[in-house]
């Protein structure tokens, strides 16, 4: 049936599936994780950013 109590709802969610530990990769593409693919996506996507706004400022 459903769970009554906090502890009972946590005990049916933690036997759902493993419990996957944070430090273990998943998926790679060229020995990149996806993480590292976010970080390098970001950091362009904020210079891109950064550069445009520079130019707005300079427009007459």
């Amino acid at each position: 049936g459903e769970p009554q109590t906090v502890d009972e709802l946590r005990q049916l969610l933690m036997q759902a599936k493993p419990v996957k530990a944070c430090d273990e990769v998943d998926w790679t593409l060229f020995g990149l994780s996806m993480a590292t693919y976010n970080v390098a996506f970001s950091l362009a996507l904020a210079l891109a950013s950064c550069w445009g706004a520079r130019q707005i400022r300079r427009a007459p």
